[in-house]
């Protein structure tokens, strides 16, 4: 009886210890399992603190800790308590520990207080060490964005042509580099495709080879648009009225009637204070030297006889447009000058040329001051061109201070369907985005920074070349092309002495080498693109 007790209480106490051990086991499978829940809380915390923190690269390290530390805070770490958070621009930790990668944030949470559940049975309150996570995100302030999301296309592409920009690229397809000399060099690139690569010859900065673009798992939307369209009540998508369609028979109130002209129309120096309204369509002799008073109209289409050495002028406002329907055409002519002074002028039908070397002008009185803000070119000329685009090859445009604004004109039994941007710049030419003031009428639009703005339902394609048999030095142009739903070809540097330069594209073509800048201080609000992009890296 004694032994069979004794055999019983020793089955008992195996039970214990084995339910003991039972248990305990269970307990340190819990707090291992809180244990695998906390650091990925951790690394949650870290993912999205660098993020953050990336996203504000371009506005300096205080920005930078600010933000990374929120983001901290708002996943539920907050330094203090046995928890550290630790911001690094660029990262500590290799493979990216140096100053090759500025646009990096490395995010480190550390928990030193982790507290333990079953695990105090045994006297173990907290785990043992510190728990550490970290996190790197590469951040940029981009300033070239292709739009085109099918995936199935390369939409970026250089071809024998390196692209230095000093800001970031976006792409939201692939892209392709072919040829000997070829590079895509920026602090960032961020690709939702893998590019295909065919040369890679960046001396500095970021090249698609042999360093790959970061890879976007989300493609980005249209950076802007936040911008306001100055379209009429007519126009398709637009909110409010910013400018009037040309008229399409009826001359506006003010204005001289002119019903009988001839070819060309000789000049009136009365029109220059009292605007006209032609109802055929008119041709000038730009030799007569003709001025035109801000309000003009012209229901039919204007040719300008170029000549030589010819000159004609038009006077603008911002509260009352200068119209042309049927499209303005230089013809001929060499070394005349068409003049466009500040305000807005409308012109349905596009503006053409057959001439061999002419200027137009579109900010008469303004002339290019690099890096001053509200200076002349904050008075700016709005060219809308209501349909038929531009196409210049002889007549070269330039202007500080332009804004032009490539629409279509949907005047029920007038429309005029978009047209596409194609113009040659001569050597030595330039044309600068308005720093300041409003373009449309009034109200009008922000335009600071602006230089082309593509209807966003424009496809028509965009070509800017140079046409090197006029003038000398280089050309450049100043601001934002804008093209959200058209390709764009450059095939010439126009980047090169611009303070900066911004490209929004659906596809963007390179066949010769370009320049991206980003100097801002001439504008009111620093950069017009106040958004950047963030993706993780590590």
């Amino acid at each position: 009886m004694i032994k069979r007790n004794r055999q019983a209480g020793q089955t008992m106490a195996l039970v214990a210890v084995s339910m003991f051990a039972l248990i305990a086991l269970m307990g340190l499978a819990i707090d291992m399992g809180y244990y695998r829940y906390f650091r990925r809380k951790m690394q949650t915390a870290a993912d999205g603190a660098a993020l953050a923190g990336a996203l504000q690269v371009p506005f300096g390290l205080a920005d930078i800790k600010t933000a990374a530390t929120s983001a901290a805070t708002e996943n539920g770490f907050t330094a203090g308590n046995g928890v550290t958070v630790t911001v690094s621009n660029p990262p500590t930790d290799p493979p990216f520990n140096s100053s090759a990668y500025p646009t990096y944030v490395e995010v480190k949470v550390t928990e030193s207080q982790l507290p333990t559940f079953f695990s105090r049975i045994f006297g173990v309150t907290s785990f043992p060490g510190t728990l550490t996570t970290s996190a790197v995100a590469e951040g940029s302030l981009n300033c070239i964005y292709a739009l085109d999301e099918s995936s199935a296309t390369s939409v970026v592409t250089v071809t024998a042509a390196i692209v230095n920009s000093s800001c970031g690229v976006t792409d939201n397809s692939g892209m392709t580099l072919t040829g000997g000399f070829t590079g895509l060099c920026a602090p960032s690139i961020q690709a939702y495709v893998s590019p295909t690569v065919g040369g890679g010859s960046c001396t500095n900065g970021k090249d698609v080879s042999p360093a790959p673009p970061t890879k976007l798992y989300k493609q980005v939307n249209d950076p802007f648009a936040y911008l306001t369209a100055p379209c009429s009540t007519n126009d398709t998508g637009c909110a409010t009225a910013t400018y009037n369609d040309p008229p399409t028979t009826v001359c506006p109130a003010g204005t001289i009637v002119v019903s009988t002209v001839s070819n060309p129309e000789p000049y009136n120096a009365a029109w220059a204070t009292t605007p006209p309204c032609f109802t055929p369509a008119v041709t000038f002799a730009a030799s007569a030297y003709p001025t035109f008073a801000a309000g003009s109209t012209f229901l039919n289409t204007l040719t300008v006889n170029g000549g030589f050495l010819g000159n004609v002028t038009f006077k603008g406002s911002s509260t009352v447009q200068t119209s042309i329907r049927g499209g303005l055409h230089i013809q001929g002519g060499l070394l005349s000058s068409v003049n466009f002074y500040p305000g807005v002028f409308v012109i349905s039908g596009g503006i053409s040329d057959n001439g061999f070397i002419n200027l137009m002008n579109f900010n008469e009185p303004c002339t290019y001051q690099r890096g001053v803000a509200n200076g002349c070119a904050s008075s700016p000329t709005t060219i809308i061109l209501d349909g038929g685009g531009m196409g210049l090859t002889g007549t070269i445009p330039t202007g500080a201070g332009v804004f032009i604004y490539n629409t279509a004109d949907f005047t029920p039994g007038y429309s005029v369907a978009y047209g596409p941007i194609n113009v040659k710049f001569g050597l030595g030419t330039l044309m600068q985005a308005p720093t300041g003031g409003s373009c449309g009428l009034l109200p009008g639009v922000s335009c600071a920074g602006i230089l082309f703005f593509q209807d966003r339902n424009n496809p028509q394609p965009a070509t800017f070349a140079a046409n090197l048999t006029f003038g000398s030095g280089t050309s450049f142009l100043e601001g934002a092309y804008y093209f959200k739903d058209a390709p764009v070809n450059f095939q010439f540097d126009f980047g090169a002495n611009a303070q900066y330069s911004f490209l929004v594209a659906k596809d963007i073509d390179w066949t010769l080498a370009f320049t991206f800048r980003n100097g801002y201080q001439s504008l009111p609000n620093n950069s017009p693109i106040q958004e950047g992009t963030a993706v993780l890296v590590q």
